[in-house]
């Protein structure tokens, strides 16, 4: 079996929120289409490009602005009467390392068992 490619630069990230991720997924992952940052219908929000310039809130791509909102890279859906305005997004995996140069220590060990 052959191991996994990894991700295409774009799609890499490294924090397990998602916080990192830079990507272009613009669907959530129950396949709703998310909706642009910069606009303020059918939802509301204060997540603007110019609240959080390094944020990455580009078009409609998921993402977790100030590390906000649910624990990974999510949007607002285009769905008005969606009673969950946000959802997450499937980005994949974080990787310990992107091409990017983007690096994650990797996590503690586990303590040794008694």
């Amino acid at each position: 079996r052959q191991p996994l490619a990894p991700p295409p630069p774009a799609e890499c990230y490294t924090q397990s929120d998602g916080s990192d991720y830079r990507g272009k997924v613009n669907v959530t992952a129950r396949l709703r289409t998310c909706q642009r940052w910069d606009v303020q219908a059918p939802h509301q929000h204060e997540y603007t490009p110019s609240s959080y310039p390094s944020d990455g809130l580009e078009a409609n791509y998921c993402r977790r602005p100030g590390k906000q909102g649910p624990h990974c890279a999510w949007c607002y859906t285009v769905e008005a009467g969606n009673k969950h305005s946000t959802e997450c997004c499937d980005i994949g995996m974080p990787q310990l390392k992107c091409a990017n140069g983007v690096e994650q220590s990797p996590p503690p060990s586990p303590p040794p068992a008694p």
